[in-house]
């Protein structure tokens, strides 16, 4: 009985011995980090010296470059956090989130998401420039620049704006459907043709009633019905797009530079009406014949003038 429990202990001990060096790994895993981001943290070593800035295309890197310096360069690189980035630079308001990287020792890399402008929108106040996602960015002041800029806090507490319907005209001026342009006073009208000032970016426009908040979102069902027919819009043809109209039910028309009004309906059968507007422009072209109406509500039976002999 003795002689087997030795030999039983003799095993207890080896297998303790074969368990130290994972013991002691794991432990080295888990506290020598630990200790090296404490000493880094402290240590003078590990300073910001250098900020670099990636993606920025709407907004100058250099502008951000020297705005983040204020407020990081000489700081311990191992504390920036993302959130500290992203609320030095609300004040930019094409920046919509950032992703940072630290290149040690010494290089605070920042990497820009920006809003991607869709559409200039004529609201009560002005001029505002709405992103891909409905969210507005800014409102433009009298030569086109930021005026005023929407902050992580206020994109969350502003109210969504609301679209009142509009009187029942039809995108040709019949009675038939309701357009949001209706309801608006000939000088709003006459602005909206116009289009905001020269010095900001030309994108297809439209008018909604009453204001907007920078850093709040269009998502009612005009809008949404707006961007999705821009969205499936042939390429070679978005460039030219100006005034834009939904009615409260989605049927949605666009006037194209130089002298075509497209009634493009509802969201359905996007590919298909891309499709049907890019055949039936190319055989006016080849016919020689400036075409100014093409309506692809149905785009198995597209309406376009002038007619084609």
């Amino acid at each position: 009985m003795r002689s087997g429990a030795k030999i039983t202990g003799r095993r207890a001990q080896r297998l303790r011995y074969r368990l130290l060096p994972t013991v002691l790994l794991a432990a080295a895993i888990l506290v020598v980090p630990a200790v090296l981001y404490a000493w880094g943290r402290s240590s003078s070593s590990f300073a910001v010296r250098e900020i670099t800035v990636t993606g920025a295309e709407r907004t100058s890197a250099g502008a951000l470059i020297r705005h983040l310096r204020t407020s990081f360069v000489g700081g311990n690189l191992f504390t920036v956090a993302e959130a500290e980035v992203a609320e030095a630079l609300a004040s930019f308001p094409y920046v919509a989130r950032v992703d940072v990287d630290r290149d040690f020792p010494s290089t605070l890399r920042v990497a820009v998401v920006e809003h991607q402008p869709v559409a200039n929108v004529l609201a009560t106040g002005g001029w505002y420039v709405v992103a891909d996602d409905g969210y507005v960015v800014f409102r433009m002041g009298r030569d086109g620049t930021p005026a005023a800029v929407g902050t992580a806090a206020t994109a969350s507490a502003a109210p969504e704006p609301s679209i009142s319907p509009s009187p029942a005209v039809s995108a040709a001026g019949a009675p038939g459907k309701s357009t949001g342009t209706q309801g608006l006073t000939s000088e709003r009208r006459e602005r909206l043709k116009v289009g905001p000032p020269r010095a900001a970016p030309r994108l297809p426009r439209f008018a909604v009633p009453g204001a907007l908040t920078p850093g709040s979102y269009l998502r009612d069902p005009r809008t949404r019905a707006i961007f999705s027919a821009l969205d499936a819009l042939p390429a070679e043809l978005q460039h030219r797009v100006g005034v834009v109209d939904a009615s409260p039910e989605g049927q949605v028309s666009l006037r194209l530079a130089p002298r075509l009004e497209v009634v493009w309906g509802g969201g359905d059968r996007a590919r298909a009406k891309a499709i049907a507007l890019r055949t039936v422009l190319a055989r006016y072209a080849a016919e020689g014949v400036s075409c100014t109406f093409v309506d692809v509500t149905i785009p198995d039976r597209v309406l376009a003038r002038p007619i084609l002999k």
